[in-house]
C-alpha cells in the first residue's frame, strides 16, 4: 500500500489551504522511468476528474488517487517531505524494481538502446509505461 508521512500530509494540506481548495484530492502517479529510478508527478484534482479505476486512499483527512498502473509500482512506497540543508521537498522511498515483468524490461532495453538514440536527434523521447499481454 502507498503511504504518506505525516509531514508530507501536513505540507500538502498547507498548500491546499493556501490556494483555498481544501476539497481537492492529491493524484500520485508514475509518469516514466530513467535507467535507475521512477519519475513521479503529484497534482491536485477535483472530484469530477477522479477516474473510475483509481485506487482511493484516505490518510489524515487527505484523499489520494492512484491509477492502476502506478499503483502496481507504488505498493510499499512512502512519500515523505524533507526539509534539510542539503535537500528539501517531497521524496518517494520506493522499494519496487523498475519492472515486474521480464518482457517489459526487454522492451525498455530496445527503446533505450535503439529507438531513443534515433529520435533524440529530432528532440524526441519514448518512455515505456507498461507492457500488457
Amino acid at each position: 500500500m502507498f503511504e504518506i508521512s505525516e509531514s508530507a500530509v501536513d505540507r500538502i494540506k498547507e498548500r491546499l489551504q493556501e490556494v483555498n481548495r481544501p476539497e481537492l484530492s492529491l493524484r500520485a502517479e508514475i509518469i516514466g522511468r530513467s535507467e535507475t529510478d521512477f519519475h513521479y508527478r503529484l497534482s491536485f484534482v477535483p472530484d469530477e476528474l477522479r477516474r473510475q479505476d483509481d485506487e482511493v486512499i484516505t490518510t489524515n483527512g487527505l484523499t489520494v488517487l492512484v491509477d492502476p498502473v502506478s499503483n502496481r509500482y507504488l505498493d510499499g512506497t512512502r512519500l515523505d517531505y524533507v526539509d534539510e540543508s542539503d535537500e528539501s521537498g517531497f521524496k518517494f522511498n520506493n522499494p519496487n524494481p523498475l519492472w515486474h515483468d521480464e518482457h517489459a524490461s526487454e522492451v525498455n532495453d530496445v527503446i533505450v538502446s535503439q529507438i531513443n538514440p534515433s529520435i533524440a536527434v529530432h528532440g524526441g523521447h519514448v518512455t515505456l509505461m507498461d507492457v500488457q499481454d
